[in-house]
């Protein structure tokens, strides 16, 4: 578990919460409140979707598409200043405590399909959980600091 959480909140600028992806690896981002409380989660994929219909969901391969319109570049600076997190962010994301088993947090990942897994204590984040964090321990390799 990493301790030192990156969060953003409801009222975050999209772009900002892209740049906080593109500076780092990280697999998504607490939403929290002013008081640490997390109210939701927001992904690489969120941030990917708002741009693509949900009818694009049923089509699968994009491939074939050539011009995705609203996805010019000149278009693009524009919305991002208009969307904020709450607009994205998956609310009432799935959550460990701090004394759940490292395999029992593995397997919530697989089951829900999740990068990352908030650790919170009374509802306020105190950690997260990373795919990478558990192959870290499932394999002993230490992080680089």
């Amino acid at each position: 578990m990493t301790k030192e959480v990156v969060t953003v909140t409801r009222s975050t600028p999209i772009l900002e919460a892209m740049k906080i992806f593109s500076e780092h690896h990280y697999g998504g981002l607490p939403v929290v409140d002013e008081e640490n409380r997390i109210l939701g989660i927001v992904t690489k994929k969120e941030l990917l979707m708002m741009f693509i219909p949900d009818y694009f969901d049923l089509l699968g391969d994009l491939s074939y598409i050539e011009d995705f319109g609203l996805l010019k570049a000149e278009v693009l600076p524009e919305l991002n200043q208009l969307l904020v997190i709450d607009d994205i962010m998956i609310r009432k994301p799935v959550t460990a405590t701090e004394d759940m088993p490292l395999l029992a947090a593995a397997s919530v990942m697989a089951h829900h399909h999740l990068n990352i897994l908030p650790v919170v204590r009374d509802d306020k984040v105190v950690g997260i959980i990373s795919q990478m964090d558990i192959c870290r321990a499932v394999y002993r390799v230490e992080k680089k600091k």
